[in-house]
């Protein structure tokens, strides 16, 4: 009876002891796959970043090439928008501006004259110039343009004919003597009322060297 009972105390031990073994296997192995799991999912996630990262730098690259020869975003030439356009591109709006230019000149009693570019032979030729900014232009820093306007202020390159702007000016309105009134002081006037302020009149005449000089600028 006791070696009976021996026995099934050690068959009993010997069952608790395969069950911790399965329960230990069973655990370890959840463990493994956890762990496989989550390998999986930090590889995933490496790939991606590794994609995404590689995608902005291609991106960066190709656009870097391109405004090797191209203007920046929001660059501005004479006010004129220049953003994207190339060397030719770029002159080719500049001389269209050229022929498009009007002056509005604002006289005296709301009245206005206009100058127009093509009446002067106005002309930009500003190819010397377009392709020193382009040269200077540091293609790698295109990011910062994204947000940053880049504006450019070109004389060198302006021609126009001056006998016809004289002309021109000599033909307006505002430059006609017999439309001329000289400018008159304020005064004192005496009526049967008593005596009363006349205010000054301005007048409308032109001092033509000042008014020549404003026109060219």
């Amino acid at each position: 009876e006791l070696n009976k009972k021996l026995e099934e105390q050690v068959n009993l031990d010997d069952s608790i002891k395969t069950k911790e073994i399965e329960r230990n296997v069973e655990m370890a192995t959840v463990e493994v796959n956890e762990k496989t799991i989550k390998d999986k999912k930090d590889k995933k996630i490496l790939i991606s970043a590794g994609i995404v990262v590689a995608s902005l730098l291609a991106i960066y690259l190709i656009m870097t090439a391109y405004f090797n020869s191209h203007f920046f975003f929001r660059t501005y030439i004479n006010g004129v928008s220049v953003t994207g356009k190339s060397n030719k591109s770029a002159q080719e709006i500049m001389a269209q501006k050229a022929s498009d230019y009007v002056l509005t000149i604002n006289e005296r009693d709301d009245k206005t004259e206009e100058l127009i570019g093509t009446d002067i032979s106005l002309n930009y030729n500003f190819s010397n110039s377009i392709n020193e900014l382009l040269d200077n232009q540091n293609p790698f820093l295109w990011v910062k343009y994204i947000f940053k306007n880049n504006e450019y202020t070109i004389t060198d390159g302006i021609s126009y004919d001056d006998v016809l702007l004289k002309q021109v000016l000599g033909n307006l309105q505002c430059l006609n003597e017999e439309n001329m009134k000289d400018p008159v002081n304020a005064y004192i006037n005496y009526t049967d009322n008593g005596y009363e302020i006349v205010k000054e009149d301005e007048g409308n005449r032109v001092k033509y060297d000042e008014f020549y000089s404003k026109v060219l600028t």
